[in-house]
């Protein structure tokens, strides 16, 4: 007589099925790469797109956001980074306003009035506004 194990019929055991795995498409985060150069461009390679940003810029947007006052080799992109921002700003109207009274030129254009001042002017202006804008 044939015994027969119930661990070795085909219906009481499972078999595994291997399944391929999709792959997923990986983002690539866009990350920056600090140029000498004044555009803003975007470079590719084979790790993906990275945007090509100005060094001087950067250290100048650092600057003014530290409430330094413009002065050794990077004094001009300090002024102009002040006067962006500050044309910016102007475009609310009390600060336009205030702008206007703290200036007392009203015959001149915003643009000429700014491009007069001097870096340390520039900052009192700048900063003075953005303390009315907070209270």
């Amino acid at each position: 007589m044939i015994q027969i194990n119930k661990q070795n019929l085909g219906g009481s055991r499972s078999k595994s099925i291997k399944t391929k795995k999709k792959k997923s498409k990986k983002k690539t985060l866009k990350k920056r790469i600090y140029t000498m150069s004044n555009k803003l461009s975007w470079s590719s390679d084979y790790f993906g797109e990275r945007e090509v940003f100005d060094i001087k810029k950067y250290v100048s947007m650092k600057m003014v956001d530290n409430n330094n006052e413009p002065h050794g080799k990077l004094s001009k992109n300090v002024v102009d980074e002040y006067k962006r921002r500050l044309k910016i700003q102007l475009n609310h109207k009390p600060s336009k306003k205030r702008f206007l009274n703290k200036t007392r030129k009203k015959k001149q254009s915003i643009d000429k009035i700014i491009d007069n001042l001097s870096g340390k002017k520039l900052k009192q202006i700048y900063l003075y506004l953005q303390k009315k804008e907070k209270n």
